[in-house]
């Protein structure tokens, strides 16, 4: 009988902290900076981390300005979409690639159902991009699931 009440007890005591509805989060405190205020925390994250000298400062920090930009703009026509009264359902979770001037290439939005598809398409960028002679396309198709034998049964 102990154990049972305090197996409850534990439950009801996960229950009740595991999501903190009032604290905000890492995004929560920046969704209100601007593209360029975002790129100048990141930078400055980044040279801490690696160390890096005022040209590559320069260079990193244009490519976050870029990213950030991309991001704050499809933040933007997913809150205005939601305030004229679309449903979470309706609005699109199309995903988008980006190729900034520098070759980095990055990918917003999708859902996590077509994650793999969208790093395929990715990959595919890539090889193009790259002119790999190894590879014509992404293999990921090809290859199995790790225990997906079962799934269509």
């Amino acid at each position: 009988m102990k154990k049972l009440v305090m197996a409850i007890l534990i439950m009801a005591g996960i229950t009740a902290t595991a999501q903190d509805h009032q604290r905000k989060g890492k995004r929560g405190d920046m969704k209100d900076l601007t593209p360029e205020q975002v790129a100048t925390i990141q930078t400055k994250k980044m040279t801490l981390a690696l160390d890096l000298n005022e040209s590559q400062q320069g260079k990193i920090k244009a490519i976050l300005t870029e990213d950030a930009t991309a991001r704050k703009t499809k933040m933007e026509e997913r809150k205005a979409q939601k305030e004229e009264g679309k449903k979470v359902t309706e609005i699109s979770r199309k995903d988008e690639i980006f190729v900034s001037d520098n070759g980095i290439i990055t990918i917003a939005g999708g859902k996590l159902t077509g994650y793999r598809k969208m790093a395929e398409r990715v990959v595919d960028m890539v090889i193009k991009a790259k002119n790999h002679q190894s590879f014509n396309k992404c293999i990921t198709s090809n290859i199995k699931l790790y225990e997906s034998e079962n799934l269509n049964q």
